[in-house]
């Protein structure tokens, strides 16, 4: 469903009422709309107070109603089966840079002569270019100029006297006497998928799908769940900061909205994430952003108060800002939340060798040739070793194969104790970092680092790497790490290592790799030190790739995390 002007939510909230009202009610509600001035969470509230049986959507819509920076936003309600995708920008100008069709059209309520740019032609023709022949319109705007403007452009219009919120209304469908400017894309019926790799990675876009009502069967060689890089003890997100606000700054954005959103979704998940914001010491770095004053920017970010540098021991000009939506996460519990998602099948202890396409599809095989899985749509998300997996596939067309690079991290961890120094509630990062109180079978605990070492690719401890954590702990917090590194006590340590999976611009690579000449094989993978942030976008931008659905991040940002990026020459 498309709306041209999201104003208080109203016409939102009354659909998605009648979604859950609705016994024959599709899966997933996709919900899109424009709003150039978004009103605050607090003038949502009001605005439904008229209609009590729609207050515990509106709640639940101001609770995640916020940072609307220009561009485009994805708020997940009701578990992620209603996805409300906000534009905020001029209407005509982002709907341009879209690929969905809507299937139902709400258009602003402002009458013609008070709001001529939002019945301009270049709107319109936008809207004609988003929508499905026969999906059905409904304004309360009865002005002439409107439905003149509707006409022209292949809307045919009647009247309607009454609407359950606005009034004296127009309605109709979009019927153009035309023929659309190239092929309708076609929605894929329901389908299976396998998923090779246990990890963060491969249960976000298991989960991502299983939402949608595909069946996916998870392989992995572990027994476990998360046993590669994504078992860490703790792992902090949080967003990028750039003077520019750059691209990997605004994708960062979208990637922490999503995980937001889902922790805030597992109840099972109490006690695994801390969202408790997080400090950043930017060490050496100067102490500027953008949105740094605008209302909306400050949602996600402002300058660290002093109460909150005193609580580190930093002077109150450190350059230092605060993430108010940032947090901690022990991602192995994410990855079992993930996995128990209705429609998913974990398999451990499969060991695949070999990956060949054959006339009826993907056959994924172990080292004894039998097979573990047949499938059309195979995902490879399986970290350090999607590289090799890929080979063969991969060999007619890029010899090279994918250029993931392994890279070695160790995180340093220490269980509390008498002379542990206190602590603050919130984890700190920049040069390095350190979370506080993350909870273990032992007691809490506090972890800092990690590294980042190309040179090794096996997860075997080095304590020059702790010494290293322990140091650079110290940069970042000279008086709270000097004490933490002086407590430090071996009979208590607790240090993790694993191997992580990058690509030279540090971006993940997702969706198809080359859709044409190996239909069905798909990636999620190259995470680095971003998965936390980017695992779950990842997951949502390749179903929305695969069904036509609205993206939850602008267009131009999702093409820099396309897998095909790296196939431009195909």
């Amino acid at each position: 469903m498309l709306e041209t002007r999201f104003g208080l939510g109203l016409n939102f909230l009354a659909t998605w009422a009648a979604w859950r009202d609705d016994p024959h009610r599709p899966r997933l509600l996709h919900y899109v709309a424009t709003e150039a001035h978004p009103a605050s969470a607090q003038d949502l509230l009001q605005a439904a107070e008229n209609w009590p049986e729609l207050a515990p959507m509106a709640q639940a819509l101001a609770h995640r109603w916020w940072g609307l920076l220009p561009g485009t936003h994805r708020i997940s309600l009701d578990s992620g089966q209603v996805l409300l995708t906000l534009g905020i920008a001029d209407g005509h100008e982002w709907l341009a840079h879209q690929h969905f069709l809507a299937d139902t059209l709400y258009l602003s309520s402002i009458d013609a002569d008070h709001s001529s740019g939002m019945w301009a032609p270049e709107l319109m023709s936008a809207l004609a270019r988003r929508c499905r022949p026969g999906a059905p319109f409904a304004t309360s705007t009865g002005a002439e100029p409107v439905r003149a403007s509707l006409t022209a452009h292949g809307f045919v219009v009647e009247t309607e006297s009454r609407r359950p919120i606005e009034q004296d209304s127009l309605h109709g469908r979009f019927a153009p006497p035309w023929s659309a400017h190239k092929p309708l894309p076609q929605r894929p019926q329901l389908t299976s998928a396998v998923v090779i790799g246990g990890g963060l990675a491969g249960a976000a876009m298991a989960a991502s799908l299983a939402r949608r009502g595909h069946t996916v069967t998870v392989l992995d060689q572990a027994a476990h769940p998360a046993a590669g890089a994504s078992g860490l003890p703790a792992g902090l997100f949080g967003p990028h900061l750039s003077t520019d606000d750059a691209w990997l700054s605004q994708i960062t954005r979208a990637g922490m909205r999503c995980t937001w959103q889902t922790l805030h979704d597992y109840a099972d998940l109490d006690g695994s994430w801390g969202a408790t914001g997080v400090l950043e010491h930017r060490v050496g770095r100067g102490r500027h952003w953008p949105h740094a004053n605008v209302e909306a920017g400050r949602d996600w970010t402002r300058p660290a108060d002093p109460d909150t540098l005193r609580a580190v021991g930093l002077p109150p000009d450190a350059p230092a800002w605060w993430h108010e939506r940032a947090g901690w996460i022990q991602p192995a519990a994410l990855v079992r939340a993930l996995l128990a998602q209705p429609g998913i099948q974990w398999q451990g202890r499969c060991h695949v060798s070999t990956i060949t396409r054959t006339a009826s599809g993907w056959h994924v095989c172990d080292p004894t040739g039998n097979t573990l899985a047949e499938t059309d749509w195979l995902i490879v998300a399986a970290g350090p070793a999607t590289r090799t997996l890929l080979a063969g596939p991969l060999a007619a067309l890029r010899p090279q194969g994918l250029p993931l690079n392994e890279v070695r991290g160790q995180m340093t961890g220490q269980l509390h104790a008498a002379q542990t120094p206190r602590l603050p509630r919130f984890a700190i990062n920049g040069h390095g970092a350190l979370i506080p109180h993350v909870p273990s079978a032992e007691g809490p605990a506090w972890y800092c680092g990690a590294t980042f070492d190309r040179s090794r690719q096996t997860a075997l401890l080095d304590a020059a790497d702790d010494a290293a954590n322990l140091a650079k702990l110290g940069e970042l917090l000279p008086e709270l790490g000097g004490a933490c590194a002086n407590s430090a006590r071996a009979e208590m340590s607790r240090p993790w290592s694993g191997v992580r999976c990058t690509v030279a611009d540090r971006v993940p690579l997702v969706g198809p790799i080359a859709p044409h000449a190996l239909p069905g094989l798909w990636v999620s993978t190259a995470m680095g030190a971003r998965g936390l942030c980017l695992a779950l976008l990842c997951g949502d931008i390749a179903a929305a790739w695969h069904g036509h659905e609205p993206l939850p991040l602008d267009d131009r940002l999702a093409r820099h995390l396309a897998a095909q990026r790296f196939m431009h020459q195909l």
